[in-house]
């Protein structure tokens, strides 16, 4: 081998060092960047909600209902989902929709699952309404009435909501890639891979709108209306029932997200964000809207890729 090889197979042997010094110093300053950004986005956060910020305009009386109510309420919403599920499941195979004459085909089988789903959503979103509606009976200020206002309020929620859930998808995406050594799926949650796969086909508008409208009525009544309401009058806290609540929120999503477990922190830092800003507007109609166009963004956004 002559100088010049020597020469040439030191500088191609050095190439390889130096492009993985380069992304790795590329990884650590993106990093960095996302860091300062959601230290910098907390640091607003605090203080747009800190001191009197959630009640600046009075608290949500809650005490016309009994704190076991609230939760009693939380859990009877809770459960309406599977026992719709159950109708929808029972009218889907009555109609000849089931093609394997199992439960389980609703895991395969977009026009079973996209029947179930509607069935299932639609027929939860009234009976959530109703609960709420008869709820706000008892205590008119409790935050479950909507607002014309909320048409406004809603949009604009979830357009100061999007850049914190970007910031914490960001950071949990970098972290899960720092620790399993390579990048994670970019489509994380079960529905949103369904409808990716099948989105030439019509029965996943049944998904679409049961994973937009259906989730956002149906998950902000039971979790953020009656779940927050309870925690919020057992501990006087705003930000307690808050974190309460969203700590159960973001576990209840914990199947839905096994191909990518990061999705959690986006599903929590969605959760503190919408519980907010049920406290600080007092209408279940604000997270209600945001919920819904945050699904409806993530949707638009599989279907786009």
């Amino acid at each position: 081998m002559g100088q010049d090889d020597a020469v040439h197979d030191g500088v191609g042997a050095s190439e390889p060092q130096a492009d993985s010094t380069s992304a790795l110093l590329a990884g650590l300053a993106i990093y960095s960047g996302f860091s300062l950004i959601s230290l910098a986005i907390c640091i607003w956060g605090v203080r747009l909600f800190s001191g009197p910020g959630l009640d600046r305009k009075g608290a949500r009386d809650l005490d016309p209902i009994p704190t076991t109510a609230w939760f009693a309420a939380a859990g009877l919403a809770w459960l309406v989902v599977p026992i719709t599920a159950g109708i929808g499941v029972g009218i889907a195979t009555a109609s000849g929709d089931d093609p394997t004459e199992t439960i389980a085909a609703a895991a395969t089988d977009i026009r079973f699952l996209g029947l179930t789903q509607s069935i299932a959503y639609g027929l939860s979103s009234i009976a959530c309404l109703a609960l709420a509606w008869f709820i706000a009976r008892k205590a008119p200020n409790a935050g479950l009435r909507a607002r014309p206002v909320d048409a406004i309020v809603g949009p604009g929620t979830w357009m100061l909501i999007v850049p914190f859930t970007l910031v914490a998808g960001s950071i949990a995406a970098l972290a899960a890639a720092a620790f399993a050594g390579e990048s994670p799926e970019p489509i994380t949650h079960d529905t949103l891979r369904t409808i990716s796969e099948e989105r030439n086909n019509p029965w996943m508008w049944g998904l679409a709108l049961s994973a937009t409208v259906g989730a956002g009525v149906v998950e902000e009544i039971t979790y953020r209306g009656l779940l927050q309401s309870g925690f919020r009058r057992l501990t006087k806290s705003p930000w307690a029932a808050i974190v309460a609540t969203s700590t159960i929120f973001t576990l209840m999503h914990w199947s839905v997200v096994a191909e990518g477990r990061h999705a959690l922190a986006v599903i929590f830092v969605l959760s503190i964000a919408l519980g907010a800003a049920f406290e600080r507007t007092k209408s279940i109609a604000v997270p209600i809207i945001a919920h819904a166009m945050f699904n409806a963004m993530q949707i638009l956004a599989v279907l786009a890729g």
